[in-house]
Formats: structure tokens, C-alpha cells, sequence
């Protein structure tokens, strides 16, 4: 199988998998998909009602198990390849983000992950892994005031663990019925149980390949 077909169809199980997570918790018949842009093969996008033509266009998930009135809405978009080897699909980047309405103009939170270093104008990176969190008059505004730094706190980078071990939307959705904040299916704790377990064991074995010595090091000292 060519490495673009064994994009092709991993990237389509992610976007499955992804369905299938929101589907059997806090959405409805709702459906991601894989696309590649003209002229592209190494890279594609996952998302929801993405075109090959606009592969990045974010549209909202109404957050809804049923035809009721959505009570707030998600965006979903990954931007996948194959690893280095050519063996596993891997996320470039991706943001997942939480809004109050349909029109994307009253954001909450988002987290957002790049594989790759992302420079602020200091020259300095910011966390692979962060969340940008929405609203006024926060603590940090008049932190960053004194200091002189002018920036409003949505567009501070709060870093998230890690490229590894990074918080996942399984988290967010775990979040959201927790708190009470939107309406939920039936058995939503084992279906979030059982993709995080495959997000997890996806991760561990990624994290030992990277790092055989130490993994085999740990398994010899018992």
C-alpha cells in the first residue's frame, strides 16, 4: 500500500472515531471527514462539513442528542500526515475549540497543538500544546497591564502537558457533561472510556518507540 493510501485510510478511521466518540455522547448523527487538498498528498484535514476544496473551513458541531436547540457548539479540525517512518498517522496540528453560538462569535475556550514550533515576535516558542481561554476583566489582563505587555487574555497560551500526553477532546466532552452544561446520551462514560483508552495506548506506543531505551530499561529493573 502507497503511503498516500495508508493516509487516506487512517485518516478516514480518525475521522470515524471521532464521530463515533461525539455521537455516543453529547451530539448527533453528525459525521467528520478526511480531505486533501488539490495538488497535496503528504497532509489532509479532518473536520466536520470540510470540502477537498476548503479543507480547513471550521464549521460548527451543534452540540445537541436529538433535534432540540443546540446548547453551545464545538470545532473539530486536524491536520494529519504520516510519522516519519511512514508507519502511523500522526496530528501536525489541530484545534479544538468551544463556542456559545453558531456564528463562532462568542468563543469560550480552544486548544490548539502544533507539532512543530509556533515563534511569538520575542523569537521564543510557545507550548506545543496550549489553551486560549475567552472572557473579561481576568487576573491576567492586569498582570500583563503592569508588566506592560499588551495583550487581552483569549490570547495567552496556557500550556497543556505536553505534545504527548496532551488533554483531548474526550476531555472537553467529559468537561461538558460533568458540569452540567449540555444534554448527554446514555452509557457517554463508557464510550468516553473507551476512545481515551485507545487515545492513551495510542500515545504510550508512540512514546516508546521514541524512547526504546528507556522503556526497555524500565521493563529490565522490574
Amino acid at each position: 500500500m502507497s503511503k498516500t493510501a495508508d493516509l487516506d485510510r487512517r485518516a478516514r478511521e480518525f475521522a470515524d472515531d471521532i464521530s463515533d466518540l461525539l455521537n455516543n455522547t453529547i451530539t448527533h448523527g453528525i459525521r467528520l471527514r478526511f480531505n486533501v487538498p488539490p495538488g497535496g498528498h503528504a497532509e489532509g484535514w479532518v473536520g466536520y462539513k470540510t470540502t477537498r476544496q476548503h479543507p480547513k473551513r471550521l464549521v460548527p458541531i451543534p452540540v445537541t442528542i436529538n433535534q432540540a436547540s443546540p446548547s453551545c457548539f464545538l470545532v473539530v479540525l486536524h491536520r494529519v500526515q504520516m510519522d516519519p517512518e511512514g508507519a502511523h498517522i500522526a496530528t501536525a496540528s489541530s484545534r479544538v475549540e468551544l463556542h456559545l453560538t453558531g456564528d463562532l462569535q462568542n468563543p469560550i475556550a480552544r486548544y490548539d497543538y502544533n507539532r512543530e514550533p509556533v515563534f511569538n515576535d520575542l523569537g521564543l516558542p510557545y507550548p506545543n500544546a496550549h489553551i486560549h481561554v475567552h472572557g473579561r476583566d481576568s487576573a491576567v489582563e492586569l498582570l500583563a497591564e503592569q508588566v506592560e505587555v499588551e495583550r487581552t487574555g483569549e490570547r495567552f497560551h496556557w500550556p497543556t502537558g505536553g505534545k504527548r500526553f496532551r488533554p483531548t477532546l474526550e476531555d472537553l466532552v467529559e468537561f461538558l457533561i460533568v458540569e452540567g452544561l449540555v444534554k448527554y446520551h446514555p452509557k457517554w462514560d463508557q464510550a468516553i472510556e473507551k476512545h481515551r483508552a485507545h487515545w492513551e495506548e495510542t500515545q504510550l506506543r508512540a512514546a516508546i518507540r521514541r524512547n526504546r531505551e528507556i522503556a526497555e530499561d524500565a521493563l529490565s529493573s522490574g
